[in-house]
Order: C-alpha cells, then sequence, then structure tokens
C-alpha cells in the first residue's frame, strides 16, 4: 500500500529528503510540490538526493513524499520560519500519532491523523493542526 505525506509549506525554498527507518535513501520514492501555479516532481535516487522548490511569498503548496516500502519520512523545510526538521513513524493501525519538528524556531509537537490509505499532516506556521 503506498502510504503519502502532506505537509503545508511556506514561502522560500524548500529542501526535501526522503529516507527509511534505516536512515538510508528510498531509491525511486517521488516527492511532489503542487501549488496555485504548477505542479512540480522529481525523483530520489540517491543519499545525498534533496529536492529544491521555490515557493512564492504568499503562496500555499501542498509537498507530499510517498514510497511503497517507507517508514519514516523526513522533511526539511527552508521557508519564512528558518530550517525545520520534521519526522514522523508510521503504523498500520488509525492511532493519532505525534510528530516533532525537531529544529527550527517553531519546535514542538504536531498532529498526525490517519485517514484511509494515507497518513496527512499539515505544518503551517508552526501551529499544530488535524487533518479533517
Amino acid at each position: 500500500m503506498l502510504s503519502t505525506l502532506a505537509v503545508t509549506a511556506l514561502a522560500g525554498t524548500l529542501e526535501v529528503e526522503v529516507v527509511d527507518d534505516a536512515r538510508v535513501e528510498v531509491p525511486g520514492a517521488t516527492v511532489t510540490v503542487s501549488g496555485p501555479l504548477e505542479t512540480a516532481q522529481s525523483r530520489v535516487t540517491d543519499v545525498a538526493g534533496s529536492v529544491r522548490f521555490e515557493i512564492p511569498d504568499g503562496e500555499g503548496y501542498v509537498l507530499q513524499a510517498s514510497h511503497e516500502a517507507l517508514r519514516t519520512t523526513t522533511l526539511r523545510g527552508v521557508g519564512i520560519h528558518g530550517p525545520t526538521r520534521m519526522s514522523l513513524a508510521m503504523t498500520g493501525d488509525d492511532t493519532v500519532l505525534p510528530v516533532h519538528a525537531e529544529q527550527g524556531p517553531k519546535r514542538g509537537p504536531l498532529v498526525l491523523q490517519h485517514v484511509p490509505c494515507h497518513y496527512h499532516y499539515h505544518y503551517a506556521y508552526g501551529i499544530p493542526c488535524p487533518v479533517s
């Protein structure tokens, strides 16, 4: 089953690194960012492989990182709030899990909510919010 993670990105440059629970690269992982202007895709193919997207001021973009074998995903965002690193561990049940912003000025717990076949969480202006 394909698991998808979505996060709301802020203005600035968003750098994305997709890793598995062994902290190594996930070959073939797909990173997609979409917004009001266009949708861009890039494939993560090696350990150093990261994807950068320029996000205009005031625009809301949704980032998705997905892989069939994904267990842990790290999203590194560099935007108007400075560097932020977010990590989460995924399970196969319907439990709402804690997500933590490990770095940056907006440290603290986020909210991860399970919806059928997908895992979603939003990180907007440092405010935790569940996905309805």
